[in-house]
């Protein structure tokens, strides 16, 4: 029996809300959404649809759901905004109100549109991609990859699908820890989070694949009229542990060196090959994926997670 429960606290508004089902969905490169079912009477309404209009005014609004663990404490808060709110009924007896919540990089989800940028640096796109959306949203800017870019286009995205592309092209994290705090960089190292296989987690898959790990980048100099080739190196350092031997095995299957164009625009031969150990890194992560449930608040975005066995597993 499972002492150490969760608490759930769910605000809209500064308000506390009593809701009888929630649920929450986070992920990198996404928003963060989540689901509250709310009875009527939480809002001291007398009938269900006698009051709308209060609730619509919910959109926009911020909603807060905190969860702790009674015994050791531990606490994952979401911040965010209600995104949809909708009156939900059946068979004329079962009637509720259903509030959809989003982090708040929806105010980065604004019509797509065109922009171009000269001669600028990644933290200096991201900046102005995010003043530009006019959303007030705010946004913590440390990329990995520091050197100026001489063309990037924002070509009919979003503010946040553009953002999202870029990470993918130069190697960079794009999140929200909590629905609230949005980062594009590199992840700041925090502790380790160790959790018990059995205990705080539940289900447990560790999935090794064959994924192609030999490829070569090419990138067209105009100014120099050159065309620049780099190909992935050996040894990879990211390889280790249960990770090397789905890597050698993938290079035993697959031999030939792809040739492709870098997604990048870079400017020198250097940046060329730091797309091309990014991508490799990519490949590699691919081929052993850990993945399973845990019943533990400890777990969050941008956190490294240690996973140990109980003694009367022998392992």
């Amino acid at each position: 029996m499972n002492l150490n429960l969760v608490e759930v606290s769910v605000s809209i508004a500064g308000t506390s809300v009593v809701f009888s089902q929630m649920s929450l969905h986070q992920q990198m490169n996404s928003h963060h959404q989540c689901e509250i079912l709310v009875d009527y009477d939480a809002f001291a309404d007398k009938s269900w649809m006698s009051d709308p209009v209060k609730i619509i005014n919910f959109i926009g609004e911020s909603l807060s759901i905190t969860m702790s663990h009674k015994v050791t404490g531990e606490t994952c808060i979401f911040n965010g905004l209600v995104s949809n709110v909708s009156f939900t009924g059946y068979h004329g007896a079962n009637n509720h109100i259903l509030i959809r919540g989003t982090s708040e990089t929806i105010k980065l989800e604004g019509k797509p549109h065109m922009d171009s940028f000269v001669n600028k640096t990644l933290e200096d796109i991201v900046n102005e991609v995010v003043a530009n959306s006019g959303s007030g949203a705010a946004i913590t800017v440390k990329p990995e990859y520091s050197k100026p870019l001489d063309f990037q286009m924002q070509y009919n995205e979003s503010a946040f699908d553009y953002l999202n592309r870029l990470s993918y092209l130069y190697g960079e994290s794009f999140y929200s820890k909590d629905g609230s705090e949005v980062f594009f960089g590199k992840i700041e190292p925090e502790d380790s989070v160790d959790i018990m296989y059995d205990i705080e987690m539940t289900e447990f898959n560790l999935d090794a694949s064959l994924r192609p790990p030999v490829f070569q980048h090419y990138n067209y100099q105009q100014y120099y009229h050159e065309e620049w080739l780099k190909e992935t190196r050996k040894p990879v350092p990211e390889a280790a542990g249960y990770l090397q031997p789905a890597l050698d095995k993938s290079e035993m299957i697959y031999t030939s060196k792809v040739n492709t164009p870098s997604g990048a625009l870079v400017h020198d031969s250097d940046s060329l090959l730091k797309m091309v150990d990014i991508e490799r890194t990519r490949a590699v992560a691919d081929m052993l994926v850990l993945s399973g449930k845990t019943q533990t608040c400890k777990v969050g975005l941008g956190k490294v997670v240690t996973v140990g066995f109980p003694g009367n597993l022998k392992i």
